[in-house]
């Protein structure tokens, strides 16, 4: 069964959604009364309805009210959704044409209890209309036909949807109320004229012939169409054309019906732009930063140009923030963010990823140094003084720069990671300027992290030795000791010298890891000489050995 959720708070709105998806209800949702008023016009419209008492521009309440005054046989039941408990809300709720009321906070069990009454009555409601044209239908043929034709003139006269009869060349011969409502055309206006009057000039010939074709083809065509009223005014149908056809199967008439979806495409289109553009200042954000990016990096190649990603962060923005409060925060980010956007080309992209971090993306450069002028505007939008009250707010920003294309595979992710660890190099250069990331040396960075970590599982495997190299007295050749020279047997390089350590480890504090085993090491090599009856000479008498340990080059 189809339900209506009509309220004003996004989370509270999604979540009465989701459960009542979930308790098997197909849901359509409007932010106010005024939305919920126009869904309710168009055909097809739920019966079941859960309301907010309290909405912007048209209250659920009012709502009851108008639905109760133009519907006598009220269709509709209406549970009112509401923070107030006092028995005269209550009264007041139910005399304007309420069904029932929960209040606020609800509990789950007890609104899908109530919404499972109401479906149960609308069911109920059905079954005896039912019943009645089951009734109506054991009359004679002839009540029965002048039923019908009663009843079809009525649906003609009454219908919410406009509706348009054509001749096989598409001249208007008749059109109801909701046509001149919809409009503005009055019937006698639009009779004896072509029914192109409504075309709004937004589809081109190829659009008008397609329906065309559908038509000669299936007999019907159904779409959205834009179309103009009276007024000038655009606005947007859900329409099907039907072909009506003699015994011999060739077109006599065409049936339009239509209704207006103006609100809801205007409705879905702010959906959209929420979804994809940030809410505080109306710069893409990171989801539409992503397509754009991405779109853009594909086309870089293509035309033989580079793209720049420019990651900006504002210097003082937390001060200001801590200071003076979130309004006077609020207010500079808008501020800055239109500076920014205007210092820009139109092609470019800049968009806010959260809290005072932007990213722009500058397309159809050159060669690395065409971005300059856009990095110094960008660096002055961010550093002018603004104006918030009596209060004169003054930030700067770090920028980081990388570009692309680049000689290895890069992604978007990669370019905003590079594009973020040259902004932290831009703080760390005094901040009020910008850093462009360094390839290279990223390169032998990384080339050091990943030989680093190589040389710790290789201590880890146990794959160092130490090699012993006697000390000879000179002058009696008597050996005094022995240095313990360190190698690593790398498994498939074979034995390589302390070099391939030294030259990483160096300033590491992985090297004290490896000086402690090459300590313990030796140590270890003493104590087993010394059980092995090493350390006395042939006289028996005790004499000292001694390991020197080195890493040597």
């Amino acid at each position: 069964m189809k339900l209506l959720i009509a309220e004003d708070d996004l989370t509270s709105r999604l979540m009465l959604e989701a459960l009542a998806k979930r308790w098997g209800f197909d849901v359509t949702s409007s932010e106010n009364g005024e939305v919920a008023w126009h869904i309710l016009q168009q055909p097809n419209a739920p019966h079941l309805l859960l309301l907010d008492w309290e909405m912007p521009k048209l209250s659920g309440l009012e709502l009851c009210q108008r639905l109760n005054k133009k519907e006598k046989d009220n269709p509709f039941y209406i549970i009112l959704l509401t923070s107030r408990t006092n028995i005269e809300d209550t009264v007041v709720g139910l005399e304007s044409g309420a069904n029932d009321y929960i209040a606020k906070p609800f509990d789950n069990l007890e609104l899908n209890a109530r919404l499972q009454v109401g479906r149960r009555v609308l069911c109920l409601q059905e079954q005896i209309i039912d019943a009645k044209s089951a009734l109506s239908h054991s009359n004679s043929e002839l009540t029965q036909a002048f039923a019908q034709q009663k009843l079809t003139a009525s649906v003609f006269a009454n219908s919410r949807e406009g509706i348009a009869i054509t001749d096989s060349c598409s001249i208007i011969l008749d059109v109801n109320d909701s046509f001149s409502r919809i409009t503005g055309y009055t019937k006698e206006e639009v009779v004896g004229q072509d029914i192109t009057i409504l075309k709004s000039g937004k589809h081109d010939e190829a659009f008008y012939l397609s329906i065309r074709n559908n038509l000669m083809a299936n007999g019907y065509w159904q779409g959205e169409i834009w179309s103009k009223r009276k007024n000038g005014e655009l606005y947007a149908e859900a329409q099907t054309i039907t072909a009506i056809t003699d015994e011999f199967g060739l077109t006599e008439n065409y049936v339009h019906l239509f209704s207006d979806i103006t609100l809801q495409k205007d409705y879905q289109q702010k959906l959209e732009h929420i979804a994809h553009f940030d809410a505080l200042t109306d710069l893409p954000n990171r989801m539409l930063l992503a397509d754009r990016l991405s779109h853009a990096m594909v086309q870089a190649p293509r035309r033989n140009q580079q793209l720049a990603v420019i990651f900006i962060d504002l210097d003082g923005f937390k001060t200001i923030n801590d200071t003076h409060g979130h309004d006077a925060g609020d207010a500079l980010l808008i501020t800055i963010s239109k500076r920014m956007k205007e210092s820009l080309r139109e092609g470019d992209t800049i968009s806010r990823i959260g809290g005072d971090e932007f990213v722009a993306v500058i397309v159809d450069l050159e060669d690395e140094h065409s971005c300059v002028p856009s990095l110094n505007r960008l660096l002055s939008a961010a550093s002018k003084p603004i104006h918030v009250g009596e209060l004169v707010l003054q930030v700067s920003a770090s920028i980081g720069v990388t570009f692309f294309p680049q000689p290895e595979d890069t992604g978007t992710d990669l370019l905003l990671r590079q594009a973020d660890q040259a902004m932290y190099q831009a703080k760390v250069s005094g901040k009020n300027c910008y850093s462009l990331f360094d390839l290279e040396n990223d390169k032998k960075v990384k080339g050091q992290h990943e030989s680093q970590e190589r040389i710790r599982l290789a201590l880890q495997n146990g794959e160092f030795v130490l090699f012993y190299q006697p000390k000879v007295n000179m002058s009696n050749g008597d050996i005094i000791g022995f240095e313990g020279l360190i190698r690593w047997k790398h498994p498939s390089r074979g034995l390589l010298p302390p070099s391939e350590i030294l030259s990483v480890v160096e300033n590491h504090p992985f090297s004290i890891d490896i000086g402690e085993w090459v300590i313990s090491t030796a140590l270890a090599q003493l104590e087993r000489w010394s059980d092995a009856g090493l350390t006395t000479d042939v006289r028996g008498r005790c004499k000292s050995l001694k390991v020197s340990v080195f890493i040597d080059k």
